[in-house]
């Protein structure tokens, strides 16, 4: 029997701990910065993700060498989410000054946040493979966009639980907010994402 010494494991856990707080207090200065923001989520997800695969990781190396080798991809796909957020929002506002048939303007708003509900699980997939495979941004879109239509019911779900720490931040203390709530979404998505991609790493990563 190998002897382990509880020490040891109990600085792991520390070590984590805060980890996980740093990297959120972290994206949460960049994200006051808004610019650098995409290049933040990468950072994050970059130090992050490779906790769901078992590995371990070093908060500021891999934070800020994840904003310095994915700034840009990270930023067109930050880009195209912010289009195609604004296009749904404008289409929903001509909704309501629309003088239509009301089931004609429910079946147009129920269209908008499928695709809306869409664009999101495709990031659920987007972030921890930007950090993961080294590929253009265009290819690891497309590589998202499959897998949610493979995998539609986990697909959800994965969305679900990533955003459930986000909706708890509006209630909980700001410390709380300040301590976890992000890195706690980075961490469920890669986990949510990471259940799919394993069953895909024979294309995906020894392809």
């Amino acid at each position: 029997m190998i002897y382990q010494d509880p020490r040891s494991s109990s600085a792991q856990w520390i070590d984590k701990i805060s980890s996980f707080i740093l990297v959120n207090m972290l994206w949460m200065l960049f994200a006051t910065l808004i610019i650098p923001l995409p290049a933040a989520t990468a950072g994050l997800f970059a130090t992050l993700t490779p906790w769901v695969r078992g590995n371990l990781s070093e908060p500021f190396k891999d934070f800020f060498g994840g904003m310095r080798q994915h700034w840009r991809k990270s930023t067109l796909i930050a880009l195209l989410d912010a289009v195609l957020a604004m296009l749904i929002y404008l289409d929903l506002r001509i909704l309501d000054t629309m003088a239509i048939n009301s089931v004609m303007a429910s079946v147009s708003r129920s269209i908008n946040f499928f695709v809306a509900a869409i664009i999101l699980m495709v990031n659920i997939y987007v972030w921890p493979l930007l950090v993961t495979l080294d590929l253009p941004a265009r290819q690891i879109i497309n590589i998202a966009i499959k897998l949610v239509f493979l995998h539609p019911v986990w697909s959800i779900f994965a969305l679900s639980i990533a955003l459930a720490p986000l909706l708890l931040g509006l209630i909980l203390p700001g410390f709380l907010v300040l301590m976890g709530v992000f890195s706690s979404c980075a961490l469920l998505a890669s986990w949510g994402a990471w259940h799919i991609l394993e069953q895909h790493k024979t294309e995906l990563f020894d392809g």
